[in-house]
């Protein structure tokens, strides 16, 4: 019996990592742990009374738990580009 690997993901996890991702993509940088924790860290810095948002959802997650939303999506990306050139 094989168990089953899918992790709830939260809605800020997904908020974050299409920021993340738009961002890497306005800076013309590959997403990677390391953009995550540096693109966290700047929303994590924004004055307490920033009406943005995504400060207040950086403070509640790990970078890890980011990157493994961006990377999956990543994946399901290139799987279909793999079909659609068939």
């Amino acid at each position: 019996m094989q168990r089953s690997t899918t992790v709830a993901v939260s809605v800020n996890e997904d908020k974050l990592a299409i920021d993340v991702y738009q961002h890497a993509q306005r800076i013309g940088e590959a997403v990677t742990l390391g953009t995550v924790e540096r693109r966290l860290e700047e929303l994590r810095s924004h004055c307490p009374n920033c009406p943005c948002g995504l400060c207040t959802a950086a403070a509640k997650v790990r970078a890890s738990r980011v990157w493994y939303v961006v990377r999956g999506w990543g994946a399901a990306i290139e799987a279909t580009r793999r079909r659609a050139k068939r």
